[in-house]
């Protein structure tokens, strides 16, 4: 069992130091003002979240989804999409790894309580490293052009086990096409990891400079055959 270091985060507590064997003192986050003794395996177990004080921020009841029923239903959606086979979702989350922290996929309350409200109805859960998963520190409330401006540095390609987001790809040395192409393939269709990273692209393998031409292209690109074939 991992041990427990200063700075860890459990429910709404944050480990300050450890006062005796199996006990740590935690300040609530949620004030910035409790602190306490916790048991390590209340910490681990969820059993205790926060302090008595904040726990009436969020009621404990079957009818949390009549309560926060949009934060509910972006919770239901998240385990679904990352523990269901049978979700539409599961292939491009559960399946290719992304997990659920285990305190949020066993307590809505934990899960509101460490995201907060939804600051419109039209923000939707985001994973702040696309590489990882949904957990503490890694989600946020976005709007979808908020979650798009961050896709760009999230998007991960696994190639032969190793798996880095575009950006990192595009800096490897066995990459010989531009960063920009690689957008380009992904939003084309491109489904071939491989492909997409070491496929060398026409112009450049005819000479012709496509990194810099692609790099100046506007919206008067008409979808000329810079590229290969869609795959």
């Amino acid at each position: 069992m991992t041990d427990i270091v200063v700075g860890d985060k459990f429910g709404a507590w944050e480990v300050l130091r450890r006062v005796s064997d199996g006990r740590y003192l935690c300040v609530c986050t949620s004030c910035n003002e409790t602190q306490k003794r916790v048991k390590a395996h209340d910490l681990r177990s969820g059993k205790s979240l926060q302090c008595k004080s904040c726990s009436h921020s969020v009621k404990k009841s079957h009818g949390a989804e009549l309560q926060y029923p949009s934060e509910y239903q972006s919770w239901q959606s998240m385990i679904a999409r990352c523990t269901n086979p049978n979700n539409k979702d599961y292939p491009r989350y559960g399946g290719r790894g992304i997990t659920v922290d285990l305190m949020w996929l066993s307590s809505f309350e934990a899960f509101l309580m460490m995201m907060g409200r939804k600051p419109t109805p039209e923000h939707t859960i985001d994973r702040i490293d696309g590489t990882k998963g949904y957990m503490p520190g890694n989600c946020r409330w976005a709007t979808r052009d908020e979650q798009n401006r961050n896709l760009s540095s999230n998007i991960p390609l696994t190639i032969d086990g190793e798996t880095k987001v575009v950006t990192e790809w595009a800096r490897d040395p066995r990459c010989t096409v531009s960063e920009f192409t690689l957008y380009k393939r992904i939003a084309r269709g491109w489904t071939d990891a491989k492909k997409i990273v070491f496929t060398p692209s026409r112009r450049s393998a005819e000479g012709s400079g496509e990194e810099s031409r692609e790099a100046g292209s506007d919206s008067r690109d008409s979808g000329s055959p810079e590229e290969e074939e869609e795959q």
